[in-house]
């Protein structure tokens, strides 16, 4: 039997250096706004982006405050050119509270995206915020880029990400009310206004009082009457600091303009926190 081919990237970009030692907050420090973002922060240069870009993974983390409400969402900027006049383009990444880098169950931890989406070589890259909270203490973010796909035929980015459910005016998702022994019901997100072969998803905690926990989200596209399950018991925690950890899970589908996105979620048998929201990010072209 012949083996089928897969492919690999044969070069990684990564904003933080070899050989930097992991600790609680990793990454570039980036200063939000309240409920408005602040100023881009250069997470990696033109000159760093030798390659072309296939696919990128963003970390954020130590966002969460002990004690406070503090839901946030990001932007990814890019500059073509390599400079600093970066556009908006990767926007209202929902990351809530997201806990410190080396994180576990008592603290939170980290938040990851993964973009399957298309950079060219010498492109600049940066990242603003913004957090439903006065208190504007810096976090820490990384990118990591692939590039050099061995099989490029194999290989899919896209050129745009459009945003879902995102309520900038609060740093949050669209409200989604979780179930507990059962699943909560399905909230609208929003609608595809053009095709979309990925999703990725981020999920917001508002609460002062948050739980050592564990929740799901699941996530459908179609219609009231006709809902495709695309991710299912999709993972995330919170930690009793205020904090939210998830992983850079996506799917890919089949998604055409119409199209209408929800999500559910169900959380675990400890005390459920309020304000959870959801937002999604759908890839294409």
């Amino acid at each position: 039997m012949l083996a089928g081919f897969s492919n690999s990237f044969a070069k990684i970009i990564d904003s933080i250096a070899d050989g930097t030692r992991p600790g609680t907050t990793f990454g570039t420090s980036i200063t939000p706004a309240q409920n408005s973002y602040g100023s881009y922060a250069q997470l990696l240069s033109g000159a760093s982006v030798t390659d072309d870009v296939w696919a990128l993974e963003l970390c954020v983390n130590s966002i969460n405050v002990a004690g406070a409400a503090r839901n946030a969402i990001v932007t990814l900027g890019y500059d073509p050119a390599g400079g600093t006049s970066y556009i908006d383009t990767d926007q209202h990444l929902l990351t809530g509270p997201a806990g410190a880098y080396s994180g576990a169950a008592s603290n939170g931890g980290p938040v990851w995206f993964y973009l399957p989406r298309r950079l060219r070589a010498g492109t600049s890259i940066g990242l603003k915020a913004s957090v439903n909270s006065a208190d504007l203490t810096a976090f820490s973010a990384f990118v990591r880029l692939w590039c050099r796909p061995r099989r490029p035929e194999l290989a899919r980015a896209g050129s745009y990400v459009d945003t879902l459910g995102a309520t900038t005016a609060s740093s949050s998702g669209t409200a989604v009310t979780p179930g507990t022994a059962s699943e909560g019901s399905w909230t609208q997100i929003g609608t595809l206004t053009r095709t979309a072969w990925y999703l990725a998803w981020g999920v917001g905690v508002d609460d002062s009082t948050m739980s050592n926990n564990v929740g799901h989200v699941d996530i459908s596209i179609g219609d009231a009457s006709n809902k495709r399950i695309v991710v299912s018991n999709g993972y995330f925690f919170t930690a009793a600091n205020e904090a939210v950890g998830k992983s850079a899970q996506g799917t890919f589908v089949n998604g055409s303009a119409g199209d209408v996105v929800y999500a559910r979620m169900q959380v675990g048998p400890n005390a459920a926190d309020s304000n959870y929201s959801v937002s999604v990010y759908a890839v294409g072209g």
